[in-house]
């Protein structure tokens, strides 16, 4: 069996009531990214400046569906100036107030994948874990197992990126 470690970004929630997102960085892509801060609340206007157009699509089209498991979605972010934006695997949940995700970084997952290609062993990835587990909400701790067990599955699906 495989065992793997990753980092998750940042959370994002969003409100489809009163059509916020609210993001919180985890300290190491603060520090990987030299951020000057932890959280950010932006309003409806202000989202999309942030999230890729299309990605801003993707939150009122998962609101209005009756998806009750964690799901996955490439998510598109401008978060410094720079010529492409942020690509992140989000593993979402829907809530009673909206969509809760976990971001990861598309190249980090990337990176386990071709780790776990490069070994000759047949094995299958059975365990991913989350090493910075301990900085996530209590909100988000009860789907911390179901998260893992997709990520793992991410890691080993076939996968081509667009």
């Amino acid at each position: 069996m495989q065992s793997y470690m990753v980092n998750w970004a940042f959370l994002l929630d969003y409100d489809k009531n009163s059509g916020t997102v609210d993001v919180k960085f985890s300290k190491q892509f603060i520090k990987d990214n030299e951020l000057a801060y932890v959280e950010l609340s932006l309003l409806n206007h202000e989202i999309c400046s942030f999230l890729h157009r299309y990605d801003c699509r993707k939150l009122s089209y998962f609101c209005q569906t009756d998806m009750d498991y964690v799901f996955d979605t490439l998510m598109r972010f401008t978060i410094k100036k720079s010529k492409y934006p942020l690509r992140t695997i989000a593993l979402c949940k829907r809530t009673e107030h909206g969509l809760s995700c976990i971001n990861f970084e598309e190249s980090k997952l990337f990176g386990l994948r071709k780790l776990n290609r490069a070994s000759q062993s047949k094995k299958i990835v059975k365990q991913i874990s989350i090493s910075n587990a301990t900085d996530l909400s209590d909100d988000h701790h009860h789907i911390l197992v179901t998260i893992e067990k997709h990520l793992a599955k991410i890691i080993e699906r076939e996968q081509v990126r667009v």
